[in-house]
């Protein structure tokens, strides 16, 4: 602001209430790759989701039906390359979560996979969802 005085210091603040997801684009939904039974230790679970558009994430995590007995860690790649990594615990049924703000956008055209590189030794786990939000 400027006046008689002269020139006010100059600060920000956010309006939106939204620091930590930032601006939604509205593109909105969620992309899930989704393995049906016992889960083994593959580079590529289910066929690849390809991107109609570019999209920003928001987050991205996974979910078991049945949990394992020890840790499960899954893979989730785009066009091949590592983008994120889910880890469920023993006994857990819901991943880690990995923030969006972390992760680079999904670009038209880009596929995205799932890989299992690690299952539970005496119940591996199964029904495995892996759910990219928008």
């Amino acid at each position: 602001m400027t006046n008689d005085v002269g020139n006010s210091t100059t600060a920000a603040i956010n309006l939106t209430h939204n620091d930590d997801n930032g601006l939604r684009t509205l593109s909105g939904g969620q992309y899930s790759i989704q393995v049906d039974g016992y889960l083994a230790v593959e580079q590529c679970v289910a066929p690849p989701i390809v991107m109609e558009a570019s999209h920003a994430v928001r987050d991205v995590y996974a979910v078991l039906g049945t949990a394992a007995d020890s840790v499960v860690q899954v893979q989730v790649n785009v066009n091949g390359a590592l983008y994120c990594a889910l880890t469920f615990q023993p006994g857990a049924t819901l991943s880690t979560s990995v923030n969006g703000n972390t992760l680079s956008p999904l670009t038209m055209g880009a596929q995205v996979t799932a890989a299992v590189t690690s299952v539970g030794q005496t119940n591996p786990g199964a029904n495995l969802t892996v759910l990219v939000r928008l």
